[in-house]
């Protein structure tokens, strides 16, 4: 499961820019760590995700949420490049 990798990702100062791969081949860019929230809990030492994650993406005006079951999630892909092409 990818929730220890996105949340390092997310929770890490110097964040880079990162693509989720969807099972189903969508791919859903996060450009900014505040455009996504996956909930956790630290219980003994031992880190606990939510089966969920929350991604707010814009189509012109439009904020839309999208919530995402970490299974769904098949890959994590850097982004490199200056115009952030992969």
């Amino acid at each position: 499961m990818l929730g220890p990798v996105i949340h390092e990702r997310l929770s890490n100062p110097e964040f880079q820019p990162f693509t989720l791969v969807l099972a189903n081949g969508e791919r859903i860019d996060v450009g900014h760590p505040d455009s996504v929230t996956l909930p956790s809990i630290e219980v003994r030492g031992k880190r606990f995700f939510s089966p969920y994650l929350n991604v707010l993406q814009t189509d012109n005006d439009a904020v839309i949420e999208r919530v995402i079951s970490l299974p769904m999630i098949a890959q994590l892909v850097e982004r490199h490049g200056l115009n952030g092409s992969h």
